[in-house]
């Protein structure tokens, strides 16, 4: 064989040429080149029938030569290319003589660094022939092989001495990320540091490969192809020959990044387990199931004064010294066997023989199948507190005693104070009636103000004593909870207006409004809780809430609440407030005053009536106190007025036009609660539309309320023009301030029905109610033998100004002008309203604005002048002088004016100047008996002023 003529090529076990032989006529058979074989493994020829003129067949991708030898390593692989019939390229693989281990590998090393060619194929055929039988059994076998690697979790990799991959399974090729085997092997070959993170992590993994025989979980962190970070475990181990000569490295990996992770949170958690443990103010401590302990905390060291080393594993007996625990030992056994937890107290004595008082927990442990195998014990040192609580039990004692020696002398002493101060306040009344300047009316003012207040301390502190000492007394008379509530209210009225607090009450119905208790009680508490809420409350209002049910058995379930929009109590501060001598706040009673007795004492009546008392409060948004009590239930008697409320059904019954505030709300439920239907509008705008919006008379309230800043402020005198309509007007009350009431002149004159006081009483309300029933009968009765909707009188009977305005500001504006200067007005919103007020009530004077919404002031003025001249006939009825408003005045306008027949314009924003003359002169033509002409041009007959127009000549 090796006399033919031959070319020799050196392959590497890898299966990559790496030379060829000088000699290349072999090579050239078949048309390859000698240096296109060096690092080619690409084309492979088999002959698989021995005889038979070859072919050529691409078997194999080139890199699955390595992973796939099985595929690859026949024996014997003989194969012609475009050359003679004795032109053959040889591989011979290496296989093993030895049957122990595989043939495959032994014949690779022995014969794979050769490859012959020659062209003897009578020499090669015999060796053709036995080797392909001996190779088909090695496919066999190295198929089931490559079968059991890739089917292994694990990633298995052959590695050469200097680190090179010479195979991998499909495991480790997706450890690292890779979706095939071939793109893991460049991968890895190409990388110098073979994936691992660390640098130099790869020498040193060679390093220590080669000092020692194996490599066992060996662990490193790696970067997997998506560039995150792993950590793996290797174990390397060299695999040699018979001879002993290293063949490769098997290299077995697993992925440990989860266990790692999960190991490091452990040693987190134990961490901070530990550091916990160690900070505690507890003591721990835990022991195994026969009682000897297994840990022990810094604490527990401490208190027992010994190290951990002294009684980790033993038992309380057999830690050195005495047991600082009596039946320690044997208590943590029974808890054990009973399974339960315990808690309890026990005393320790020091090694000085101090005794120290512990609290303890103690919790049997359980392992997962439930079973005890040890237990924990939490304990602390109460000394302190237990020595703390033996001195507060002795202050207790001697404050109580205290406390009736301080009731003793407070009844006798504030008996002896009242008596003089009786007289002070007596006497100072008396001075007051004589003659004094006002310097000395000051002094006399002072001592009254200083005496009262003295005087209300020393009753507080009076009746505390009495409720100490036991010799307060209950009352049951009969009394009126409303009238309770406005006694209160009429008390604190002054207060609240000079503090701009508004002040207000909910009441009662009639029906249930008389109850037998002790009404003096009833209203110190309120006097108190109320004078609290005023005290406290900078801003916003005070509100008094009385709700009360009627039960079958002759009883009255009463509550009072009286809430304010106040400073706010905190919640730890809110339980103090009834125990006596107490504030909230130290720094209240600097800033506030008071002796701290007011909400104690209220607490004392009210248990003493057996009610309850509490309130509800959050700091800067105010409190709501509240108490209640049963009563007995008293029969009210039905008044005339309330056998015939003046209510129907289906119809609103009042408008109550007031701004929103605690007052409106009070009227508006105190007016429900009777029977009312109520609606509440708030504001002067609102309160006109609605008004004028109001074409049926069937939708007319029967009675209305406004609020004085409405009525003055806003010029409400239209809710009147209604009688010049046709229709009466509904009895108008105005509610206002005590000491701010409208002179009953100004009411009578106005058309009001009345005033009603604030804050609202329900003895007044229901006097204005029984009066407005009054002015609606006889309105019904005039209305019968009354004048027409739409018939015009023949005089005006007063010098009434018709104000045509659509704009708010402008109408109030010329409202307040005309009414400084004296006239009457109505006003409405445009010409369409304008004619029907005309269609109502003769108007000796009209301020027309020209451009209205709905119908314009010069379309109304035509309107009114054919009106006049229907009702003018034979009637003796004067027309109106009708002025012009326009915010411009220039030739068109003067021009549409005089066409539509009006008498005079005048420019706005009104002047007074300006109204003046032309009221003036419109009011001087009704001296003169008949009309007054309307000119072709106005302006020619006056002379010229600011903001008249005159038309070019």
């Amino acid at each position: 064989m090796l006399s033919a003529a031959v070319g020799v090529a050196s392959v590497s076990a890898a299966g990559l040429v790496r030379s060829s032989g000088s000699d290349h006529h072999g090579i050239v058979a078949f048309g390859v080149n000698r240096e296109d074989l060096v690092g080619f493994s690409e084309y492979l020829f088999h002959h698989p029938l021995p005889g038979r003129t070859g072919y050529v067949q691409r078997l194999k991708q080139p890199e699955l030569f390595v992973h796939l030898p099985d595929a690859l390593s026949h024996a014997l692989i003989v194969t012609e290319e475009k050359a003679t019939e004795s032109a053959y390229l040889i591989l011979l693989s290496s296989v093993r003589p030895d049957a122990s281990t595989p043939v495959l590998d032994t014949l690779r090393l022995l014969l794979a660094q050769v490859s012959v060619i020659s062209e003897v194929n009578s020499q090669l055929q015999k060796a053709s022939e036995q080797l392909q039988h001996t190779g088909a059994a090695l496919w066999h076998a190295e198929e089931k092989y490559l079968q059991l690697m890739n089917n292994l979790d694990a990633g298995i990799l052959q590695l050469q001495p200097d680190g090179g991959l010479i195979s991998a399974n499909k495991a480790a090729a997706q450890l690292f990320g890779f979706s095939t085997i071939g793109e893991f092997f460049r991968a890895w070959n190409r990388s110098a540091n073979g994936f691992y993170a660390a640098e130099g992590r790869k020498l040193e993994f060679l390093q220590l490969l080669g000092s020692h025989s194996a490599l066992i979980h060996f662990e490193s962190e790696v970067w997997n192809q998506q560039g995150e970070k792993l950590w793996i475990t290797e174990t390397c181990r060299p695999i040699r020959d018979l001879s002993g000569r290293l063949l490769f490295y098997l290299n077995t990996m697993e992925d440990i990044t989860e266990p790692r992770r999960n190991a490091e949170s452990l040693r987190l958690s134990e961490s901070l387990y530990q550091s916990l443990v160690a900070n505690l103010p507890q003591a721990i401590y835990r022991k195994d199931r026969n009682g000897r302990f297994t840990f022990a905390s810094p604490n527990f060291c401490r208190i027992q004064n010994c190290s951990p080393f002294a009684v980790l594993g033993r038992t309380e007996d057999e830690a050195p010294g005495s047991s600082p625990w009596q039946d320690n030992h044997s208590e943590d056994l029974d808890i054990m066997n009973a399974g339960t937890p315990a808690e309890g107290f026990q005393t320790s004595h020091t090694h000085e023989g101090a005794g120290r008082h512990l609290q303890y927990i103690k919790q049997p442990l359980q392992d997962s199948g439930g079973n005890v195998i040890g237990l924990q014990s939490i304990f602390w040192d109460i000394t302190d507190q237990k020595q703390a609580e033996q001195e507060m039990s002795r202050a207790r004692d001697a404050a109580i005693e205290l406390a009736r020696t301080k009731s003793t002398f407070l009844a006798n002493m504030s008996h002896e104070l009242r008596t003089p101060l009786n007289g002070i306040i007596g006497m100072a009344s008396l001075l007051g009636t004589t003659p004094l300047s006002e310097d000395q009316r000051d002094i006399l003012s002072t001592v009254e103000t200083s005496a009262e207040n003295l005087l209300e301390i020393i009753n507080e502190v009076l009746d505390y004593s009495k409720l100490e000492a036991g010799r307060m007394q209950l009352e049951s008379v009969p009394f009126d909870v409303n009238e309770l509530i406005e006694s209160v209210v009429d008390l604190f009225t002054d207060r609240a207006q000079t503090k701009q607090i508004e002040l207000a009450a909910r009441f009662l119905p009639r029906s249930i409004s008389r109850a037998s208790a002790d009404p003096g009680k009833i209203r110190q508490i309120l006097v108190n809780l109320v004078g609290n809420a005023l005290k406290f409350t900078a801003s916003g209002s005070v509100t008094i809430v009385a709700e009360a049910l009627a039960a079958s058995d002759g009883t009255l379930s009463l509550k009072f609440r009286i809430r304010d929009t106040g400073i706010g109590i905190d919640r730890a501060l809110q339980q103090r407030l009834f125990t006596p001598f107490t504030q909230g706040d130290p720094s209240t009673t600097r800033h506030f005053g008071g002796t701290g007795l007011g909400l104690a004492i209220c607490r004392q009546f009210v248990e003493l009536m057996g009610g309850e008392i509490g309130l509800k409060s959050e700091p800067g948004k105010g409190s709501e106190f509240w108490f209640s009590f049963v009563a007995k239930s008293v029969s009210h008697e039905t008044t005339e007025w309330e056998g015939t409320p003046m209510n129907c059904p289906g119809r609103l019954d009042i408008l109550l036009a007031m701004e929103p505030g605690v007052t409106a709300g009070s009227l508006s439920d105190l007016l429900a609660d009777i029977g009312y239907s109520v609606q509440r509008l708030t504001d002067r705008q609102t309160i006109e539309t609605w008004l004028l919006a109001q074409a049926d008379p069937s939708g007319d309230p029967k009675l209305i309320f406004v609020d004085k800043g409405l009525w003055s402020g806003a010029g409400l005198d239209f809710l009147l023009r209604r009688n010049g309509r046709g229709r009466p007007s509904p009895p108008t009350f105005v509610l206002c301030p005590r000491g701010q009431m409208l002179d009953p002149l100004a009411v009578a004159e106005s058309g009001l029905a009345g005033c009603l006081p604030v804050p609202i009483k329900a003895s007044r309300l229901h006097a204005c109610l029984e009066e407005a029933e009054k002015l609606i009968r006889a309105q019904r009765t005039h209305a019968s033998v009354g004048v027409g909707p739409h018939q015009v009188t023949a005089e005006p009977t007063s010098a009434r100004v018709l104000l045509v305005e659509d704009n708010s500001s402008n109408q109030k504006l010329a409202q307040v002008m005309l009414q400084r200067l004296g006239y009457p007005v109505d006003a409405v919103a445009n010409g369409h309203e304008a004619v029907e007020a005309f269609k109502r009530a003769h108007y000796p004077v009209v301020l027309m604005d020209c451009q209205t919404p709905v119908m314009d002031g010069w379309d109304a003025t035509r309107l009114i002048r054919d009106l006049e001249v229907v009702c003018r006939q034979g009637s003796g009825v004067r027309s109106s002088h009708i002025i012009g408003l326009a915010a411009e005045l220039d030739e068109g306008v003067f021009d549409a004016c005089q066409q539509a027949g009006m008498n005079d314009c005048l420019v706005k924003p009104l002047r007074k100047d300006d109204l003046v003359a032309a009221l003036g002169q419109a009011f001087e033509g009704f001296s003169n008996s008949g009309q007054p002409p309307i000119s072709t041009n106005a302006c020619d007959a006056m002379p010229a002023r600011p903001g008249r127009h005159c038309a070019p000549a």
